[in-house]
């Protein structure tokens, strides 16, 4: 059963009828009600969301938004003496409901029953008051038959006091007057931020901080502070941070995730002059909860956010009253358009200001990478468990569509095990499809790509044209003087070189992406792949050939003949970019092909891929792509994508 919130909005009469327009729904709206506009209508606002903080606030605002819609009605003048007898507004939980790994899989409604008008005023309210959300979603708008309502039982809910409309948190509105303004009243944001202790009193001895009415005059010691420092260090809802002109690297940072920049922007718009942006992007980047995503920067401003060396950072948008107050001043007054962010656990060092926001958490601020084109598709910089066995528990099959009860598993991870698996419900419960044994010496491909077709000549012709690259592969003399054996010169050249025998060192690995330090040992590159990739800003890369061969009883990948795709590539010229971009983006492909071929051969219509490659924006929007559409592709839940 689903865990259900429900809430009831009801009116037989309302004589004021306000321009409005909601984006969602005004069409279908008008195209069914156009010639029943006298008639009184019913409908769900439907929204699914999860069980999280962030969600439960939503819903706390919705009602209380509702309230306010209902209450204003009722104190509307020239209304009917007797309207008060037909409104009602009732709520009701399903509290037996069992929590699911799936994300959004509750549901909230709204019911409704008004003429067409005044749903779409409320609908509009909705659209231009609610924040987005990422465990908050607007699902659809439904129109009823008077069946479909009266199996809604509306009787047994509990109704809900029209007199508290006091809301939890500023709405889209508030928060556009309070930062669109000249000189904003900001006594609308009194009840959402109290102060705990400051120590800004030196500046302006005439203001007590504490006091919360004087909230403009401390951003504005905030900002000098700032501006003779170039950093303040606050704390907000016990959560210690720092906010500066550059990044800061130290021992007690939360927030330095491999030494990647943690930026605040300012809004979206400055965040879009500076970052390269999708629309989900955007999206994810707006909502409620204000996470950090790790995004590519424009290269020409890469050096000056700090970007590592995929030009990537993670960014952000204020987050609570306070912090947008801030950065909005900043920007209209000094043109800063961001600032630097370190979380940190120093608690020897005090802050400068510590308050509290409503209904903000606690807790360290999630890190997403966020899928360019599918909506509400994010991945979670988190891991858990200890294997990969942990992962798939929390993320069981999806069984109620298809009768087969199988699903085709990837794990792609940098660090463990690659698997692909066929999970089953019935018998053997994991069966490995594919044995994943790869050398790390790059001589033993580089011996067995020579005896391919053509593959001597391939060999020849990139020792000519690269030979310092040659000499820095661990292969034996021998094997470099067959490679050139086609020409005495080139055979000279390399005659008085040095080349370490490193055989005895290498091993077999079980991880698929060792692949990638091989092309790096190969080509010499100074970047890894995925930061090369990562840096491609075409759509379409080089195909690189990951085809399946038997060897013995085993299906294995054919790793020479990948090899054999780069170096033809490079030898065309292709830059690094654009080669590791169709390295990472043929891998995608390669599994959207074997997770057609297990639909076709074992009626297999789901696939589950998790590991934290995932968290490359290359791979992740590859493989959302490459997967057919008639396959279920699910990932791993909030709680983790890869295991420790």
């Amino acid at each position: 059963m689903k865990n259900t919130e429900v809430i009831f909005v009801t009116e037989t009469h309302h004589d004021n009828k306000p321009t409005l327009q909601d984006r969602d729904s005004q069409e279908d709206i008008y195209s069914e009600q156009k010639n029943a506009i006298d008639k009184i209508l019913e409908c769900l606002f439907i929204f699914n969301y999860t069980d999280i903080t962030s969600a439960h606030t939503m819903i706390l605002l919705l009602k209380k938004l509702a309230s306010r819609f209902l209450y204003e009605f009722l104190t509307t003048e020239n209304k009917p003496l007797d309207a008060m007898n037909f409104i009602t507004l009732k709520f009701n939980q399903d509290k037996i409901a069992k929590q699911s790994p799936q994300e959004h899989h509750n549901e909230c409604y709204i019911f409704m029953r008004a003429y067409s008008h005044s749903i779409l005023a409320f609908s509009d309210m909705l659209s231009s008051h609610l924040p987005l959300s990422l465990h908050f979603i607007f699902k659809k708008l439904q129109l009823l038959d008077s069946t479909e309502s009266n199996a809604l039982c509306i009787d047994k809910w509990e109704s809900l006091d029209t007199q508290d409309t006091k809301i939890p948190i500023p709405t889209i509105k508030e928060i556009e007057n309070m930062i669109q303004t000249e000189n904003p009243s900001l006594h609308q944001i009194y009840d959402f931020i109290s102060i705990k202790h400051c120590t800004l009193d030196s500046h302006v001895k005439d203001f007590d901080f504490m006091h919360k009415h004087y909230l403009k005059a401390l951003i504005e010691s905030l900002i000098l502070e700032f501006l003779q420092k170039d950093c303040i260090s606050l704390e907000c809802n016990q959560t210690s941070f720092i906010l500066s002109k550059a990044p800061l690297h130290n021992k007690d940072s939360l927030s330095n995730q491999h030494h990647i920049s943690h930026i605040i922007f300012t809004d979206l718009y400055n965040a879009t002059s500076y970052l390269r942006l999708s629309e989900n992007q955007k999206t994810i980047l707006a909502s409620f909860e204000k996470p950090f995503v790790l995004l590519q920067c424009k290269a020409i401003f890469a050096k000056e956010l700090h970007a590592n060396a995929a030009d990537k950072v993670f960014a952000s948008l204020p987050r609570g009253c306070l912090m947008i107050l801030l950065l909005h001043t900043l920007q209209k007054t000094y043109n800063i358009d961001y600032l630097f962010y370190t979380s940190t656990t120093n608690e020897k060092e005090k802050s400068l200001l510590s308050y509290a926001e409503s209904h903000i958490d606690n807790i360290q601020i999630e890190h997403y990478t966020v899928a360019k084109e599918l909506a509400h598709t994010y991945m979670p910089h988190k891991k858990r468990g200890h294997h990969l066995f942990d992962i798939i528990s929390c993320n069981p099959m999806q069984t109620d569509s298809h009768a087969n009860k199988k699903r085709l598993i990837v794990c792609l991870s940098l660090k463990n095990a690659s698997a692909f698996w066929i999970e089953s419900l019935q018998g053997d419960r994991f069966q490995q499809i594919l044995d994943i044994k790869l050398s790390s010496a790059l001589s033993t491909h580089l011996q067995n790509l020579y005896h391919y077709k053509n593959g001597d000549k391939l060999l020849f012709n990139f020792a000519k044209a690269n030979p310092k690259l040659v000499q820095q592969w661990d292969i034996d003399s021998s094997f470099l003087q067959q490679i050139t054996q086609r020409d005495s010169l080139l055979q000279e050249e390399f005659k008085n070189a040095k080349f370490d025998n490193k055989q005895s060192c290498h091993t077999e690995s079980d991880n698929l992406l060792k692949i990638f330090s091989l092309i790096e040992q190969m080509l010499q590159l100074d970047l890894s792949v995925l930061e090369y990739a990562a840096k491609c800003v075409r759509d379409r890369g080089p195909r690189i050939d990951y085809n399946l061969v038997r060897k013995d009883s085993d299906i294995v990948l054919d790793y020479p003949r990948i090899l054999r795709s780069i170096i033809s590539f490079y030898l065309a010229g292709v830059e690094n970019e654009l080669l590791c971009y169709g390295v990472v983006e043929s891998l995608a492909e390669f599994i959207g092909t074997l997770a057609g071929d297990m639909l076709v051969n074992y009626g297999i219509h789901e696939v589950f891929i998790c590991g934290d490659l995932l968290l490359e924006q290359c791979f992740l929007d590859g493989i959302i792509h490459a997967i057919p559409k008639n396959i279920k592709l699910a990932f791993p839940n909030r709680h983790g994508i890869d295991y420790l």
